[in-house]
């Protein structure tokens, strides 16, 4: 069962600590901890983007299609891992995946860089009342490495704090300038592959929230995910 659990409270805003899927958390946009292609492999990222829901025939196609024309270092992943997923090997594509291939697409198929974040809908998630998903980078495969692991992915380049409060206060000024929503789930990022600790993911969030809120801000609520209720003693320790 989920845990919830009050952190501390800014003026006008409460943080909370969750466990539990972040796709269950009841907001009106959710971060998405992304790698530089978007393509929602694994994790909470994979979470996400299945809760989106599986693509209709039609929109399977336009999927196909756009893959197939996709340029640069984007356009190889997308049809490596769609290679994957008709082996059976990754999930089928999703409603986020074609979003997020539509914007590579138009981006030239250039990777995204730590730090920078990408704006989409949240598919079948709007039924739960999450309406937007923002995609934060917070950690990418070098991708001029020539060595590959079993699922065709290149050698992962280690997060760094500074990239992960920069992918915050992002997601959080963006909600404010495009008039998002009230509620913001945001989870521990990059603390697996990403080579980050979860001490240093919850110190670069908290930070990056407080950055936010020097400025203005529309924000009523912020749940922090995570699957580790010692995080939630962390975060009292530091506010």
């Amino acid at each position: 069962m989920a845990r919830k659990e009050e952190l501390f409270s800014f003026p006008n805003l409460n943080v909370e600590f969750k466990t539990g899927p972040i796709t269950s958390a009841d907001v009106d946009v959710i971060v998405n901890s992304a790698n530089g292609t978007m393509v929602h492999g694994s994790g909470t990222a994979a979470d996400i983007s299945k809760a989106s829901g599986e693509l209709m025939t039609e929109e399977l196609k336009e999927y196909a299609s756009i893959v197939e024309q996709m340029p640069g270092i984007a356009g190889a992943v997308y049809r490596e891992v769609w290679k994957f997923a008709q082996k059976g090997k990754y999930h089928q594509p999703t409603k986020l995946q074609l979003e997020c291939a539509k914007f590579f697409s138009t981006n030239m198929g250039v990777p995204l860089g730590e730090g920078e974040i990408v704006l989409t809908s949240s598919g079948d998630l709007v039924a739960r009342g999450v309406k937007w998903i923002i995609h934060a980078i917070g950690m990418t495969y070098d991708y001029k490495a020539k060595e590959r692991d079993e699922k065709g992915r290149p050698p992962i380049i280690p997060a760094k704090p500074e990239k992960i409060k920069e992918a915050v206060l992002r997601s959080l000024n963006l909600i404010r300038d495009k008039k998002l929503g009230t509620s913001v789930a945001i989870p521990i990022m990059c603390v697996r592959k990403g080579g980050v600790t979860p001490e240093e993911s919850l110190q670069a969030i908290k930070e990056g929230i407080e950055e936010h809120l020097a400025e203005q801000s529309c924000l009523e609520k912020v749940i922090i995910i995570g699957d580790n209720p010692e995080s939630a003693r962390f975060l009292r320790e530091i506010k």
